[in-house]
């Protein structure tokens, strides 16, 4: 090779490289095809057996082509799987390609595929909150199906003859998966699934929000309050005005799982928390004032003093 110098000398040098192919063998692409009848729209899975040789990881691929559909597939494996759509005694090639050198092989009438129901499912929602009603039906309705069963994921299955529209109601929340399963007179059977989330909020028949005592010692400013932590509460507010019957300021706003909590307000008031679930719906405590507690040192000592509290003396 030839160089150049900085004043523009041409300057010749001569180096050798050893290139060594030995390890450069051929690959040979080979898979295995069961024999047996696979079902259409069921997971299929090819088994590479190829003879790699040498490899470079990073560039090596696979090629399936299925009735003239190619598929490419990278890195490391040794099963391919896929779906089959198409019916019948089906074309197969197959590539590998090691990074170096590329090997083809055709399989010819080895695979067979048999017609199977379509699989798919139809929701009017995948998600809400208690009472949840949920109506399902087949997205696809062909003649193939005998039998369709449904299942809700918590335990209760239906079986059908026919495509139906149906619903089913839900009593707990919970991440629940609804499955659909047909069966074909060959024996095949085609499956379908979708998840749907059943959100938990209150009882309003049964939860309650008390609130349990407000105390403030000496006239300062933290005043604390405790109250029932209700299940599946997102939120808690407080409500807070001088009128028992207008409690509409909303002074405070926070979530507490543990119920305790400390708010800063000045003179006297009436208050209320209010507690919210993840469906929106709401809960309102017993309307309380705070007690004020005040300790002075008297002609007989130390004397403790407090507000008019409902039915204290």
């Amino acid at each position: 090779f030839k160089t150049y110098s900085l004043s523009g000398w041409p300057l010749w040098y001569s180096d050798t490289v050893k290139l060594d192919f030995s390890n450069l063998v051929q690959p040979k692409a080979a898979l295995e095809i069961s024999n047996k009848p696979s079902c259409q729209y069921a997971d299929f899975s090819f088994i590479d057996l190829s003879e790699k040789g040498f490899f470079d990881a990073d560039r090596q691929y696979w090629e399936l082509i299925i009735e003239g559909k190619s598929q490419v597939f990278k890195g490391n494996m040794d099963t391919i799987r896929m779906k089959l759509l198409d019916t019948g005694l089906l074309d197969v090639k197959f590539r590998y390609y090691n990074g170096y050198c590329l090997s083809e092989r055709n399989y010819s009438n080895e695979l067979s595929v048999l017609p199977a129901p379509k699989p798919g499912i139809v929701l009017d929602k995948t998600s809400g909150c208690l009472p949840f009603v949920l109506k399902y039906n087949s997205k696809y309705k062909d003649t193939l199906a005998q039998e369709i069963i449904w299942s809700f994921g918590e335990g209760t299955q239906r079986q059908y003859e026919d495509y139906l529209e149906d619903s089913f109601e839900y009593q707990k929340g919970g991440n629940y998966w609804i499955k659909q399963e047909l069966k074909g007179a060959n024996g095949c059977i085609s499956k379908d699934s979708i998840n749907v989330q059943v959100k938990q909020g209150f009882d309003l028949s049964k939860d309650e929000l008390d609130l349990k005592y407000i105390t403030r010692i000496n006239w300062g400013n933290d005043i604390n309050a405790e109250w029932n932590s209700l299940a599946y509460a997102t939120e808690y507010s407080w409500i807070w005005g001088r009128d028992s019957s207008n409690l509409n300021q909303l002074y405070y706003q926070g979530m507490d799982t543990v119920g305790l909590d400390q708010i800063t307000l000045k003179g006297m008031q009436y208050y209320q928390i209010k507690a919210k679930d993840v469906c929106g719906k709401e809960i309102r405590s017993n309307k309380a004032r705070h007690i004020e507690l005040k300790a002075e040192l008297g002609d007989k000592g130390v004397e403790l003093q407090w507000n008019s509290y409902i039915n204290w003396k």
